[in-house]
């Protein structure tokens, strides 16, 4: 019973950090853009986006942290999870010294990289973020073993009570260094002592309630083949992250110049809490989808699943994306980050138009994992993303922040759309053509809500804040009524209401 109550606990304060941190994240973002400027918070960003790439060097190994503990935990093997503790954290200390190291050198070659666009002013800023940024990573890669143990543990609300601290206490110290005149160096020094605030109360978790110990010695060559193995494709998906996000970053630094950067990274930032929207639903179907994958099973009835998932997933995602199509501009201009940042809804939609398709066929992937079938899609996503790098140079020359976006969005289309849909049909024997044939069915509930919002807009024309909130909640009406009325289906109706009203 306790588990359970840790488990839903954990889950509760999962659905309550990321409301906290959308939350605070969008009152916080414009007033850290106006205070340091679009070429300093291009800056902040580039050097960000630079130094996330040495996060690659953990390898994802804090899946088999978890994985391994759990396993030896459940087995009673004392001995073998102290000797796995001890190995990764010497490995992770060893890790964040070569991370150090690794950015310590590109900080010394801060000119040589970004030189010819970013100004001698900002490249003398972008030197110093970096080499205090490449401590930040140094430090953070011995504590994340603490946070994977806590995991494996199933302490979930230690754990998810402390992601809603730090979401509170990030943007409040942050203002407050902004407040007082520190600027973008005030911020990394923030950020590195919060890492190290919270990854300090990890340890001590892990030491005192959960009397964790480590045990050093040589190395269990055949344990860590064996990991290494296990966390490959997770490692392979850590560096599609990074070449899809961050590189867009990097090449506008070298090809553009610091303020650019600032309106695509705005953009990504809108897409981020896009993303989080369809995560947080996914999470509602999670024991059911695991449940299914873990016994026998037809492929009817998992095509059957991801259909439902996907139809729920379509239901909250296409309200934020044509209400983001409809009042997008207005939200930026008189909301959000003010006039003059109109190119930040342009990039946004081309993010979010591609992004929805995988994003409302997540289930897929929980399937190929069963299946043992998510090599491919590993691979596949590993290859677009190169070719999304090649093609994001020539596009950034031609449109400048939204060059990376419109490139993203046509390697997303080819592989996450194109080449997975034909994967799923072909090879996994999921019916695809019934999947696209069911959310068409919600395409009306979709359509007439929009039409009737353009022609409200039309003949009512209002401005400001209270015009944003009165269209808005007009939108959510009409097509919250539609939706209910013949978007939705009987079974859907009934888990809304037995989800959020029963």
């Amino acid at each position: 019973m306790r588990k359970i109550n840790q488990f839903k606990a954990g889950a509760m304060l999962s659905y309550i950090s990321l409301i906290l941190s959308t939350t605070i994240s969008l009152v916080y973002t414009p007033f850290m853009v106006r205070t340091l400027g679009d070429g300093e918070y291009g800056v902040f960003s580039l050097v960000n986006s630079t130094i996330s790439y040495l996060t690659i060097l953990g390898f994802g190994f804090e899946a088999a942290i978890v994985r391994y503990t759990t396993k030896y935990r459940v087995e009673g093997e004392k001995d073998k999870e102290q000797r796995l503790h001890g190995m990764f954290f010497a490995l992770y200390s060893i890790i964040g010294l070569v991370a150090m190291i690794l950015g310590f050198i590109l900080s010394a070659n801060v000119p040589l990289i970004f030189g010819s666009k970013l100004s001698p002013d900002e490249i003398g800023i972008t030197t110093k973020l970096m080499y205090l940024a490449s401590i930040n990573v140094a430090v953070t890669f011995p504590f994340s073993i603490f946070a994977s143990i806590i995991t494996s543990y199933e302490k979930f609300l230690f754990s998810k009570a402390m992601l809603a601290f730090r979401s509170i206490l990030n943007p409040l110290m942050m203002t407050a260094v902004l407040m007082l005149g520190a600027r973008s160096i005030g911020m990394i020094l923030v950020a590195t002592f919060i890492n190290i605030f919270f990854g300090m109360a990890n340890v001590i978790y892990c030491f005192k309630k959960l009397k964790v110990k480590f045990k050093f010695g040589a190395f269990d060559k055949p344990l860590l083949k064996e990991i290494v193995t296990f966390s490959f494709f997770i490692f392979l998906g850590m560096i599609v992250d990074r070449l899809y996000w961050n590189t867009g970053n990097v090449l506008l630094g070298m090809l553009e110049g610091a303020a650019v950067i600032t309106y695509f990274n705005l953009g990504v930032l809108l897409n981020n809490y896009y993303q989080q929207l369809s995560a947080a639903i996914s999470n509602l179907f999670l024991p059911r989808v695991t449940a299914i994958c873990s016994r026998e099973h037809t492929m009817k009835e998992l095509s059957d699943l991801m259909i439902r998932v996907g139809r729920m997933q379509f239901f909250i995602l296409a309200l934020a994306l044509t209400g983001f199509g409809i009042l997008g501009k207005m939200f930026i201009q008189e909301i959000w980050l003010g006039q003059g940042y109109e190119i930040v809804y342009y990039i946004a939609m081309l993010l979010f138009i591609p992004m929805t398709v995988p994003l409302i066929q997540n289930i897929g992937i929980s399937i190929l994992q069963a299946k043992n079938k998510h090599a491919f899609r590993a691979v596949c996503y590993l290859i677009i993303s190169i070719v999304n790098v090649f093609m994001s140079i020539p596009l950034i020359k031609f449109f400048g922040a939204i060059g990376p976006a419109i490139s993203i969005a046509v390697s997303y289309t080819i592989g996450q759309i194109i080449i997975m849909n034909i994967y799923y049909y072909k090879e996994m024997k999921l019916d695809i053509p019934r999947f696209w044939k069911e959310i068409a069915k919600m395409l009306p509930a979709i359509l007439v809500p929009v039409a009737a919002m353009l022609v409200f807009m039309h003949f009512m024309p209002l401005t400001g804040k209270l015009g944003f909130l009165i269209y808005g909640c007009v939108y959510v009406a009409l097509y919250g009524i539609c939706m209910l009325t013949f978007g939705l289906n009987k079974g859907e109706k009934e888990f809304l209401f037995k989800r959020f009203l029963g």
